[in-house]
């Protein structure tokens, strides 16, 4: 089990808005700004890339097809018609009932987790120069929105975490 996972994406989230609070100024990310992002992706880099070994494919291609299974079966017609649903999300409601988490925030959360992690895949060549020659995120980066979104759906305000180093 990755048990640092969580802990790494979300102090790399903060360094993305903290990246970004230098463009609110009107200014390019600083060195100290730049370097705090760099280490924060490398960081997480490292963590993901010592799980690629082993069963962890397997366990993705198993986690993806039981998935791909349960989806199907909650937009199956006859399931959405037993409990008067349309949609695979309203099913899902009915089902759960009281125990229904707030599938707006879970949805949130992995959809912009993905998205951080798809542009940080596309910027790997550029984190592994020694000297940046343009800034990691341009101004207005979608993954600025990404990284706010990620932090509020997870429950972390950055200004309470402002000044630590790493999160608690």
């Amino acid at each position: 089990m990755n048990r640092d996972f969580q802990q790494r994406f979300a102090t790399f989230c903060i360094a993305i808005e903290r990246y970004n609070e230098d463009y609110s100024w009107g200014q390019q990310p600083g060195p100290i700004t730049e370097a705090a992002l760099d280490e924060a992706a490398t960081d997480l880099l490292l963590n993901l890339g010592a799980r690629r070994f082993g069963n962890t494919t397997i366990a993705a291609g198993t986690i993806q097809e039981q998935l791909h299974y349960a989806i199907n079966l909650l937009m199956n017609p006859d399931v959405e018609a037993l409990f008067q649903a349309r949609g695979l999300w309203d099913t899902l409601r009915k089902i759960l009932e009281t125990e229904t988490p707030d599938l707006a925030r879970l949805i949130d959360r992995g959809q912009t987790g993905l998205w951080l992690l798809d542009w940080l895949a596309s910027v790997i060549p550029q984190i592994s120069e020694k000297i940046h020659h343009r800034p990691l995120l341009p101004a207005r980066s979608p993954a600025f929105v990404w990284a706010a979104t990620w932090l509020k759906a997870s429950g972390v305000d950055i200004y309470s975490v402002a000044g630590q180093g790493e999160l608690k």
